[in-house]
């Protein structure tokens, strides 16, 4: 009986490198994309209710609105200026 190697189970197998994806990322931009994949879900999925404790809901507020600054920022780099 003979036994067929499978290969590397997808365990064993490296992570992708995350430099080589379609278009080349300057170090800028792999550092933006990691932004916003940890900014977007704080704005995607809010709270449905408020924290009973006001100074708490305040920080949850504030973070909401800075997470929405920093997207604002990093997705504006991306568009051509306009000239005036």
């Amino acid at each position: 009986m003979t036994h067929d190697d499978p290969g590397p189970s997808p365990d064993d197998r490296p992570p992708p490198n995350p430099t080589t994806v379609d278009e080349p990322l300057d170090p800028a931009g792999f550092n933006d994309r990691l932004w916003l994949e940890a900014v977007l879900p704080i704005l995607q999925n809010p709270p449905a209710d408020l924290h009973p404790n006001p100074r708490v809901q305040f920080a949850l507020d504030r973070l909401q609105v800075a997470a929405c600054e920093r997207a604002v920022r990093i997705l504006s780099s991306d568009l051509a200026p306009t000239s005036a």
